[in-house]
């Protein structure tokens, strides 16, 4: 008979910890660890447990990143010293078993606060963002955005630490732009409706025909920014620390 070949399965493994930046570190409980070769289009994902253990095997040769992930904390590239910036490749060789890697996550800010019309009225179903504000060269990842609640309440959660800009989007069913109606075609539109009414039919006169009312006045719908600033230049800057929750931002 003859003997069937087998394909031999990947037996590399990486292994280690997720812990905060905190000094001393702290365990991560049951954070998603990334690990992806972008040369061969592989990932491998895994969760570690409660005392932030994680074990990712079968892996097959190749050169990895290595990142975890858990919601409101915000992750760091192995190897790297802050978030956003680039981290160290882990080369593996066929059957290599590595271990008591340490990968970290800093504890992430939160900024909240309430949006309110002009005459103090809280606006709800707004969308709120937190945008990068600081130099450029971090690749962080986009934070959440948050919608007002029915007190025009927010909160933005899972940030870096640094500079932000914090503004408000236009709804979503809100048109980017509008045209709003004058007085003269108000005026109009009520005449011409209490001619219709009345059943008295009323022609103009020839020669004596109502000029004709001004074109709409057209509106833009913009974002608006933390305070009350129309574009971002004219935005103040909202800075956070590692872990803050900074509050009153209205």
């Amino acid at each position: 008979p003859m003997a069937q070949s087998q394909q031999s399965v990947p037996a590399g493994q990486i292994s280690g910890f997720v812990t905060t930046t905190d000094n001393p570190p702290v365990a991560v409980r049951r954070a998603i660890v990334s690990l992806v070769d972008s040369s061969q289009h592989v990932e491998f994902h895994t969760i570690g447990d409660d005392q932030g253990r994680f074990t990712l095997s079968q892996l097959p040769k190749g050169r990895y990143t290595l990142q975890a992930a858990r919601p409101a904390f915000v992750p760091i590239a192995y190897g790297a010293s802050e978030p956003g910036r680039s981290g160290s490749t882990i080369p593996l060789e066929e059957n290599q078993v590595v271990t008591d890697l340490r990968v970290q996550v800093a504890r992430g800010a939160a900024i909240s606060g309430a949006v309110r019309d002009t005459v103090g009225e809280p606006l709800s179903g707004l969308i709120v963002r937190a945008q990068w504000a600081g130099g450029p060269g971090l690749n962080l990842e986009v934070p959440p955005l948050a919608v007002t609640d029915d007190q025009g309440e927010f909160r933005v959660y899972g940030l870096a630490a640094g500079p932000y800009v914090v503004f408000v989007e236009p709804h979503s069913t809100t048109p980017r732009s509008m045209e709003v109606p004058t007085d003269a075609e108000v005026d109009a539109a009520f005449r011409e409706l209490q001619r219709q009414f009345s059943g008295v039919p009323t022609p103009p006169v020839p020669g004596n025909l109502p000029p004709r009312p001004p074109s709409p006045l057209k509106y833009e719908v913009v974002s608006v920014y933390f305070p009350t600033a129309l574009s971002r230049a004219d935005a103040s800057t909202v800075s956070v620390e590692a872990g803050q929750d900074r509050r009153g931002i209205d």
